[in-house]
């Protein structure tokens, strides 16, 4: 039997790092999976362009993760592969430069010096099923950054001596004021 080959792009943010974001095919049959399931970490040098092979053909999902990311980025039902190179049209290219967000968060002082706090940070975000997700994440000396499938993110910041901060904010560079 003829391996597959799918070849493809995948678009990324500029500031994701190389290697934090994986391309998996599953296959659909579950009995399949622990033999045929074939993973690949996404670049953004060369415009996103992938290859993902030896693939028995057959029909995958195609799934889309970020480190540290609770759901998947995208979710892709039904690549069929067939024997030789196979070019599925959703991967040419696959933009997902507008899916994911970041949040750079700065802790300063009333004056709006750096504090070099530690400590944590809780984010309640909203998934693409609508439910909401609480996820923490903490700051390293006075800076912290939160990356997510949310374009909107309640945070609540905590910090030694300091009284705690609530606040809604879009993604982005922020200051934090903590008192």
């Amino acid at each position: 039997e003829r391996n597959g080959i799918l070849r493809g792009a995948v678009l990324l943010p500029d500031w994701i790092a190389d290697g934090s974001v994986t391309l998996t095919l599953r296959p659909f049959d579950a009995t399949q999976r622990a033999r045929d399931t074939r993973s690949l970490g996404l670049l953004r040098q060369r415009g996103g362009r992938f290859t993902l092979e030896p693939l028995r053909p057959g029909r995958y999902d195609a799934i889309v993760t970020v480190r540290n990311v609770q759901e998947p980025l995208c979710v892709l039902q039904d690549v069929f592969i067939v024997p030789g190179e196979s070019r599925d049209g959703r991967f040419r290219p696959l933009d997902l430069r507008s899916s994911l967000f970041r949040y750079r968060l700065r802790a300063v002082d009333a004056g709006g010096r750096l504090l070099g706090i530690d400590g944590p940070i809780l984010a309640r975000v909203r998934r693409q099923d609508g439910s909401v997700a609480d996820a923490g994440f903490r700051w390293q000396g006075g800076r912290a950054e939160l990356i997510t499938g949310s374009s909107l993110a309640e945070l609540v910041a905590f910090g030694r001596g300091c009284e705690p901060t609530a606040m809604t904010l879009g993604p982005g560079d922020h200051d934090v004021y903590m008192r």
